[in-house]
């Protein structure tokens, strides 16, 4: 009896036992590892989504209020466009009413006073280049912005603190591009 056991036991094929797999308990140090390219994609989609609907109304408020008569300077105006290196060496202000900015100083020793002598107190800023990121990808919760693009933002169209942000963009060595208007 004991030799029949052991040549059964010898010629059975192993069994496997499954189980259901150990669940071992997270610490919230822990990601939960399988989640986190779906909340990825997701916050991607998310922010590429949000940065179309920002172009696409940008994109509208420049076609719904640029007509042909705000484009061309008025009677008795000129415009003229310059490049200049940080720091600017001119001091910008609001118009009346939030309508317009406006140059209200000019620093002589400046960046403005000597590379564009053109710049007078009272001209209106029409336009200045700004940059932005064209992708951003996250890596353990920083945010890395990359594609650098260099845009033109209509001032009519922007509040003060929209166009003082696109002159900040422009990082040294590049310079800022500005196009005014000066009226006699």
């Amino acid at each position: 009896m004991l030799a029949l056991q052991s040549t059964r036991a010898a010629t059975a094929a192993p069994s496997l036992q499954l189980s259901a797999p150990r669940r071992v308990p997270r610490t919230p140090q822990q990601p939960l590892l399988r989640q986190q390219p779906i909340r990825r994609a997701a916050q991607l989609r998310a922010r590429a989504e949000a940065e179309q609907a920002v172009a696409a109304q940008g994109a509208a408020d420049q076609a719904g209020s640029s007509s042909d008569s705000e484009d061309r300077p008025p009677p008795g105006c000129a415009r003229y466009t310059v490049e200049l290196p940080k720091p600017l060496g001119l001091v910008l202000e609001e118009g009346p009413g939030g309508r317009g900015v406006f140059v209200v100083e000019v620093a002589k020793e400046g960046n403005a006073g000597r590379l564009a002598p053109e710049i007078n107190v009272g001209d209106e800023l029409i336009a200045t280049s700004g940059m932005t990121y064209t992708t951003a990808q996250e890596y353990q919760g920083l945010t890395v912005k990359g594609g650098e693009t260099y845009v033109r933002v209509n001032v009519r169209n922007n509040s003060f603190a929209t166009v003082m942000a696109a002159i900040g963009s422009i990082k040294p060595p590049r310079a800022v591009v500005l196009e005014f208007q000066s009226c006699k």
